[in-house]
């Protein structure tokens, strides 16, 4: 989960996220992660006929409905101009080699909704799980 508070008259917003969503912030020509995955990496390995192999596996350690849970709110300036981007893991690790060029180009204004979709669509092809964004601008 990704969540933004943002009073529009005011040039700040608070975020907070749970679990392997994230939240990002073009800005300047440059994109910044806001928010840090909750998860951990404990990789498993496998014997296989070519020999071993080792696997990422990937373990969500926030998550709603868990007890006692604990959030962090980050607080962020923001300017006209600037993007907001809340997504999934299946769409930022989708294409994690262009993620950045690709949020970077989005800063037209006048083309931001044909672009986005036209850059969903473009990750949607190569998704192996959930892949959810929204894109605020």
């Amino acid at each position: 989960m990704s969540l933004i508070l943002w009073e529009y008259e005011r040039e700040y917003f608070y975020c907070v996220n749970i679990g392997d969503s994230r939240v990002y912030k073009v800005s300047s020509g440059k994109i910044n992660c806001l928010t840090r995955d909750d998860r951990i990496n404990r990789p498993e390995t496998f014997r296989t006929l070519s020999g071993i192999v080792t696997k990422d596996h990937w373990i969500v350690t926030k998550f709603i409905g868990m007890q006692f849970i604990e959030i962090n709110v980050g607080q962020e300036n923001i300017d006209k101009g600037d993007l907001l981007l809340l997504s999934s893991d299946g769409f930022y690790t989708t294409r994690k080699s262009s993620i950045e060029k690709d949020m970077i180009e989005l800063c037209r204004p006048e083309n931001l909704q044909s672009d986005f979709n036209k850059m969903v669509s473009k990750f949607e092809i190569l998704a192996d799980d959930d892949l959810t964004a929204l894109i605020i601008g």
